[in-house]
């Protein structure tokens, strides 16, 4: 039975390995950071949108990810999702 436990862990920590790095994955698809452009700071990709601009609209001006997408039709929704937790896991 031990033996059993350690393979289903050994399992699930693989997974959990293998889906963080593709979420990483995907979102670095997403965000972009260019020299010379934005200062530097990282972007929506293809935009001049910085991460840190979304960040900005929808936590301290309150606006949903929804109204951010109005406001900015050439970005996707996907684009502002990934800038989220890009922001949180690498803030300066």
């Amino acid at each position: 039975m031990l033996l059993l436990s350690g393979v289903v862990n050994d399992i699930i920590m693989f997974n959990n390995s293998l889906n963080n790095t593709m979420s990483i994955n995907i979102i670095k698809e997403h965000i972009e950071i260019t020299p010379g452009i934005c200062g530097g700071k990282p972007c929506i990709a293809g935009h001049r949108i910085r991460v840190q601009d979304i960040v900005i609209w929808h936590e301290q001006m309150g606006m949903s990810p929804d109204e951010i997408l109005y406001h900015y039709p050439s970005i996707t929704l996907f684009d502002i999702y990934a800038a989220l937790p890009y922001y949180h896991d690498y803030r300066e």
